[in-house]
């Protein structure tokens, strides 16, 4: 008896696709109705993503255009968040150094995560010496401070907004690649995964279709919950004189060379951009773990 071919068109949606599409809103609904706080954040951030996205439209100055405005002019009509002591206008300059920052602290998420991945379900899944010489150079990588470890390949590198964002997923993958491993580790003894094995499935089949998949909900959790500390490295090393270079718009540069300086005489050098960072770091920390509660069924039955 013969199967009748399927002639469905290729990329042609099917009709499971067509009903998770249908449920999206109500799952949206019920994500809000049990994760308020975490909604809410994640609204913050489709508005950082599409200001930051349309910067040019929204911001009504070049943001390292001098002399806009008078120096060091406090918050008005005209400059809602006042001048710096270039006459820059600092709302332009805000809304630019939130490209930079997503487009740093995005960057580094992607590069850390795909890295800590890979490393972590191939080191977890072939064990052996493998494993034992992968897990004792990431020993040797964490007895390095991290601050320390940055600033050594900054210096190295230079200080380039690439050489930032790998040095930050460099970082972040090594650190990650554990928890990938442990997850890859409690998956490869399962049941489903040895009868792949009986059925003569080579191991790159295996780690590709039936590991990765079951640790896609932990993948997705820590590209939630990382990038707020990513954004807040990438400030840090900017104040430091290491992150992004200059003229580009940066919160931590902001924070550095205008609200270090003119803490005092224009207090709203600081206030601007450290708020603008308190504000994303808290709204991808609790999208990231609402996220978390929500994609783990542990702690939803807890």
């Amino acid at each position: 008896m013969t199967t009748a071919p399927d002639l469905r068109a290729a990329g042609a949606p099917s009709a499971t696709d067509a009903n998770a599409l249908r449920r999206l809103p109500s799952r949206l609904v019920r994500f809000s109705r049990r994760q308020p706080l975490g909604a809410f954040s994640g609204v913050v951030l489709v508005v950082l993503v599409l200001s930051a996205a349309l910067a040019e439209v929204i911001v009504p100055y070049d943001p390292i255009r001098n002399n806009v405005g008078p120096s060091l002019e406090g918050p008005n009509g005209t400059h809602f968040f006042g001048t710096d002591h270039f006459g820059r206008d600092v709302f332009s300059r805000i809304v630019h150094g939130a490209r930079t920052s997503l487009y740093v602290g995005i960057g580094a998420n992607v590069l850390g995560v795909l890295s800590a991945t890979l490393l972590g379900a191939i080191s977890g899944y072939l064990g052996g010496k493998f494993d034992y010489f992968v897990q004792r150079f990431v020993d040797v990588a964490h007895a390095i401070p991290p601050l320390i470890f940055l600033l050594g390949v900054l210096l190295v590198l230079g200080p380039r907004t690439e050489y930032v964002i790998l040095a930050l997923g460099l970082r972040t993958g090594l650190s990650l690649s554990r928890i990938v491993r442990g997850s890859v580790i409690d998956i490869k003894g399962e049941d489903f995964v040895e009868a792949a094995r009986s059925f003569g499935a080579s191991d790159a089949r295996i780690l590709t279709f039936h590991v990765l998949p079951n640790i896609f909900a932990l993948i997705i959790v820590l590209v939630s919950t990382t990038i707020g500390g990513l954004i807040v490295a990438e400030a840090a090393l900017s104040f430091l004189g290491f992150g992004v270079p200059p003229p580009t718009p940066s919160w931590g540069g902001m924070l550095s060379v205008d609200g270090r300086i003119y803490m005092l005489a224009a207090p709203w050098l600081l206030i601007a951009p450290a708020f603008a960072l308190t504000l994303v770091v808290f709204a991808t920390n609790m999208f990231g773990d609402a996220l978390r509660d929500e994609l783990d069924p542990r702690l939803r039955s807890a």
